[in-house]
């Protein structure tokens, strides 16, 4: 049994590690909502200069299109991240409950994670190429240089995948 209280243990900190990283994407995505509310107001309201909106959410150098652009693409993806870090939470504390991972719903939600993250990754990845698409095509003389790709790694997903398979195959042993 001391292989389960390990696994218990880096479940644990797994789940705390995954609640940091939901909380960071809620802090973003709130930093790029309160860059798009800046921007906007020097935009359309000339409530403050251009200069210093651009200034508090990009390089100074960059101009208010490619600040709208970043700022955009940053909040679609902290929204996913969270949405991603959310189900990972309900998959941790679910575990927590069984007390193991070898639950044959627990695997069965493991696996449907994984998945999740597959889609909303690529889901993340074709809304930000989309927003850099329009302010290309609306600002004829702006290439903006975004170095987009794909919001999920795939050897995460394809290795959450496999351990569900085994984690699977432990609820069918212990059912046994």
């Amino acid at each position: 049994m001391d292989s389960l209280k390990t696994i218990q243990t880096i479940m644990k900190i797994l789940k705390i590690l995954t609640k940091v990283a939901f909380i960071a994407c809620i802090v973003g995505g709130a930093f790029c909502l309160f860059g798009l509310v800046m921007l906007f107001l020097a935009d359309y309201m000339s409530l403050i200069s251009e200069e210093f909106a651009i200034g508090l959410v990009t390089p100074k150098d960059t101009t208010l299109a490619v600040a709208y652009c970043s700022m955009l693409v940053g909040l679609c993806e902290t929204v996913f991240g969270a949405l991603i870090a959310h189900k990972w939470n309900r998959y941790y504390k679910m575990e927590e409950e069984d007390g193991t991972p070898f639950v044959e719903e627990s695997a069965k939600f493991l696996f449907s994670t994984a998945i999740y993250e597959l889609i909303l990754g690529f889901v993340a990845f074709i809304i930000s190429v989309v927003i850099v698409a329009v302010f290309e095509a609306t600002n004829a003389d702006l290439a903006i240089s975004h170095d987009l790709k794909f919001s999920f790694d795939a050897a995460t997903v394809l290795c959450t995948l496999f351990i569900s398979i085994v984690f699977r195959y432990g609820a069918e042993v212990r059912r046994k």
